[in-house]
């Protein structure tokens, strides 16, 4: 009879365990679907304040600079066969706003703004498409005079974002720069004011976008994904897209899973499988987004808990009392 219990004891406990660490997944998920909502709301706020100064007081005192960024890059991806002159146009006035950017009164309002939601790399002004704007400006450099609206690779996209009229949700995405994962959140935004008149004809109030951008490193920091480690878990962490499931992070090792390397995230979800994994996930549709994580315990899961032995003895002793009174 005391060893029924003991098995019943058993199966209880790999119940409990099992329930213990949805419950983490949970927890972990959660949060980060908490902070994806927070960071993204930034660029709410700031598209807010961009229609507040007819945006003009964010980009004060570089307005004619940006105007010569703008016109320049827009030139530029009008031409079937860019000139050399315009090229170097385009060049010299990106260089000129990369070179003054730390006098833009935009600084401080997006400064402020990382500091209050938080999980955010950067963030960006675009008048008229073109990424004039960039806080903090350090290591995105690279970014300054892309033109999101007239380059014909980027132009149906960033037309379709226009017309949806509310924030559109990028990635996960490895930047060009860094090679880090990211993702990015960008808001078309419009000014009501009398007298203005947009960059698109299709649109004449929109002015152009905001947007933020947040690497997975400074996302996950601030999220509850920070102290897996403590938790006692190994993780894989995937997005499902359409083109079919992308690695987000992981913790622990995995047979032939190669960094980078092909055919990583396959052998993560072997490797999970075989760790008989608890998967969690987030659905947040109005960004179309679908994560999803497989955890399982550091130690693998254990069979008893530690009264087991502590049963068994017990069990023992009370068997050898009675023989012994025979």
């Amino acid at each position: 009879h005391s060893a029924y219990r003991t098995y019943r004891s058993d199966l209880a406990f790999r119940e409990v365990q099992r329930a213990e660490l949805a419950a983490t997944g949970a927890q972990i998920m959660q949060g980060i679907e908490r902070q994806i909502r927070s960071s993204v709301s930034a660029v709410n706020a700031l598209a807010a304040l961009v229609e507040l100064d007819l945006g003009q007081k964010l980009l004060s005192p570089l307005n004619a600079e940006v105007q010569a960024l703008v016109d320049t890059a827009q030139a530029l991806s009008r031409m079937e066969e860019p000139s050399q002159e315009a090229i170097d146009a385009k060049a010299a006035a990106a260089f000129e706003m990369i070179a003054n950017a730390s006098k833009l009164r935009f600084n401080s309002v997006a400064s402020a703004l990382l500091k209050s939601y938080r999980g955010i790399s950067n963030l960006q002004l675009a008048p008229g498409g073109v990424v004039s704007a960039i806080y903090p400006l350090a290591g995105n450099e690279g970014a300054m005079g892309h033109d999101l609206v007239h380059d014909p690779a980027r132009r149906a996209g960033a037309l379709k974002t226009i017309e949806q009229n509310g924030v559109v949700f990028i990635g996960p995405i490895t930047l060009i720069q860094s090679g880090q994962r990211a993702i990015i959140a960008r808001k078309p935004t419009n000014i009501l004011s009398p007298g203005f008149v947009g960059g698109v004809s299709e649109f004449p109030t929109w002015w152009g976008f905001t947007t933020m951008l947040a690497t997975l490193d400074d996302l996950f920091k601030v999220t509850p994904l920070a102290y897996a480690e403590q938790y006692g878990i190994d993780f894989v962490m995937y997005a499902i897209t359409a083109n079919g499931p992308s690695l987000l992070d992981t913790m622990g090792s995995a047979p032939g899973a190669t960094p980078g390397g092909k055919g990583e995230l396959q052998a993560w979800l072997a490797h999970a499988e075989a760790q008989r994994a608890i998967k969690v996930e987030i659905d947040i549709r109005e960004f179309n987004l679908h994560w999803e994580m497989q955890l399982w315990p550091q130690r693998g899961w254990q069979d008893h808990d530690e009264r087991f032995y502590l049963q068994i003895a017990l069990c023992i002793l009370f068997g050898l009392g009675g023989l012994l009174r025979l």
